[in-house]
């Protein structure tokens, strides 16, 4: 027996011996570090969120102290700190700083050669050979000198096994089961359909022992592989677990056939196929109200109910869309909702547009002339001056015309319309109500009348040459360049998809505008005002008017200083926050009254 009873012990001792060092290294916050690790890599720097990247990261450091991890995990955290200071942050500084740690830890870190550039890899290598100088441990308990393994076909920390294949046009049910100790209080769904730009996310509602949804037949609408992964969550929000990654997801190959039925959810019968909407049961996210999905994504949670709107359908904010979409650019899109538009914003404007629009753009003037004669003056029978319009100035190069024409020899504008000029404005909009926005716009304008140049001088020489019954006297002003204006506007719906935002708008503002058209006169005053005391003999075409010339000079409309204004336009959507808008305006100018059509282009900026 005591023979026995030694064998026995002496066995006991050598397995103790041979399988410590298969757990020497393990350390009791390996797991929750790597998780971090993983989270951190995968979702968050991959979705160049740097900054919650770092602070996973660096949780993960504190969380491992000096002896609670492996040397080996707590060398890949400070690799993979390294490797976003210095990718994601270009901090080189920082990187290098953040491997010489890892290094200090494990002497055999590796870089992380999927994410390095030839500039973070130089930067690595210097980091090891500076360790290496300064005699960095490497021997430290815990340290590992064995190479990373390969992935596994997915990663994660929640054994999940998705149906290897699944019918096109044809609801997808996606079920995880989830072990009540891990304290999972959320669980959302990231996927990607074959061919697909983007990831898309919905959130998993509870079913029996773990969470379910239903991925609707829109998204699965081409044969190929569908790659997904599953993130769960804390009470505080915070990733716990996951079952895939971003850089390791799990497939599923879409088919026109399948061996057997389409997968289901647990209790539920097979989704059938479908032609346009999913064919989902109630209570699912991405549903509808009956046999698709409920319109509340979580009664008694405290939020308002969703609305009936499914995929594809136009909308103005997410609550109008079924639970598990969100509106995104004008319809209604598979996503996470996490904004809350549910509740009204203060100023009542809830379809998540923006509330500010910025805009520097040019705005041309087309002035329609009024017809009329003798737009420069004239002389009677009495040979006295007369100036019938109030709003009509003649010019030369040198400024205002001071001749006298004679009456009703050319001297005269035919009504049409005229290009008066352009300006350059800078506007500003924002939103007050439900639609209703208040703006401003503050330009300078290009064109219009000449400057009156030296007519009083010239007017005096005339005087001074015995003259002054001659030149007339100066009437004309010097253009208003500036341009000020208030409006309100009304922003109907998106249109297109979202892609196009029409409006209208009534306002008004301080500006002129004035347009030209050359016409001839028949001048009675030497040289047209510049009495240069040379006679002249009438031309031609002036015959009858004894000492007239024919003169070109151009005739100016002058309207303003004040208008009312009034139109419509759109913004048309080129990238994220940016536009173009385009708008076609009516001037009403007062007092001295003039009509104007002036379109406008202009580069937007929303916030």
């Amino acid at each position: 027996m005591k023979i026995r009873h030694s064998f026995v012990a002496a066995l006991c001792t050598l397995l103790c011996i041979a399988l410590s060092p298969l757990t020497a290294d393990a350390k009791p916050k390996d797991g929750q570090a790597t998780k971090l690790y993983d989270q951190a890599l995968d979702e968050d720097y991959l979705n160049t969120d740097f900054d919650a990247a770092i602070k996973k990261l660096n949780k993960g450091i504190q969380l491992c102290g000096k002896s609670k991890c492996s040397a080996k995990v707590l060398g890949k955290l400070h690799v993979g700190l390294g490797t976003i200071y210095g990718g994601g942050k270009s901090d080189m500084g920082r990187a290098k700083a953040s491997f010489m740690a890892a290094f200090e830890v494990d002497k055999n870190a590796q870089p992380l050669e999927d994410f390095m550039t030839e500039e973070l890899q130089a930067v690595f290598k210097k980091a090891k050979a500076a360790s290496a100088s300064s005699g960095g441990s490497s021997d430290k308990p815990g340290g590992s000198e064995e190479p990373s393994g390969t992935a596994s076909e997915a990663a994660g920390d929640i054994d999940y096994a998705p149906p290897a294949e699944a019918l096109v046009n044809t609801p997808l049910p996606v079920y995880v089961t989830v072990p009540s100790d891990v304290g999972v209080e959320q669980v959302k769904l990231r996927y990607k359909p074959f061919g697909g730009i983007k990831w898309l996310g919905v959130k998993l509602a509870p079913l029996g022992e773990g969470f379910g949804v239903m991925i609707p037949c829109a998204q699965i609408t081409t044969t190929g592989k569908l790659r997904l992964y599953i993130i769960m969550k804390d009470s505080e929000g915070d990733p716990i677990a996951t079952a895939g990654t971003l850089k390791q997801p799990h497939e599923i190959q879409i088919k026109n056939k399948i061996d057997g039925d389409q997968p289901a959810l647990p209790g539920q019968e097979p989704p059938k196929k479908c032609q346009v909407k999913a064919d989902c049961p109630p209570g699912f996210p991405g549903c509808g109200s009956s046999g698709g999905g409920s319109s509340d994504e979580a009664k008694g949670s405290g939020k308002k109910k969703r609305g009936t709107k499914g995929w594809g359908a136009t909308c103005e904010a997410s609550k109008e869309c079924q639970a598990g979409f969100i509106c995104l650019n004008g319809s209604c899109e598979m996503g996470e909702d996490d904004s809350d538009d549910d509740d009204d914003s203060s100023d009542g404007s809830d379809d998540g547009s923006p509330k500010n629009y910025a805009s520097l753009g040019i705005q041309l003037d087309i002035l329609a002339l009024s017809g009329a004669e003798n737009v420069c003056g004239y002389v009677n029978s009495s040979g006295e001056y007369k100036q019938e319009h109030d709003n009509f100035f003649c010019y030369t190069d040198d400024g205002e015309f001071l001749g006298k024409p004679a009456k009703d020899k050319f001297n005269e504008v035919v009504g049409g319309g005229a290009l008066a000029g352009a300006r350059l404005l800078v506007g500003y909009d924002r939103v007050l109500w439900k639609g209703l926005l208040a703006g401003a716009r503050i330009g300078y304008a290009f064109g219009g009348s000449p400057d009156v140049g030296s007519a009083a001088d010239r007017q005096e020489e005339c005087k001074d040459n015995d003259q002054a019954s001659g030149c007339r006297a100066t009437n004309a002003s010097n253009f208003l360049p500036f341009h000020g204006e208030l409006r309100a506007s009304y922003m109907f719906p998106k249109m297109v998809g979202g892609l196009i935002r029409p409006y209208g708008f009534l306002g008004g503002g301080l500006g002129q505008v004035s347009a030209g058209v050359p016409v001839a006169v028949c001048d009675t005053v030497r040289s047209g005002g510049d009495n240069t005391g040379e006679p002249f003999a009438s031309t031609q075409k002036c015959k009858g008017q004894a000492g007239a010339k024919q003169r070109e000079v151009e005739a100016y409309q002058i309207t303003g200083l004040n208008f009312i204004d009034l139109g419509g336009g759109a913004i048309f959507n080129v990238y994220k926050n940016w536009g173009v808008n385009v708008e076609a305006k009516f001037m009403i100018m007062l007092p001295t009254m003039g009509f104007v059509f002036a379109p406008s282009v202009a580069p937007v900026f929303m916030f």
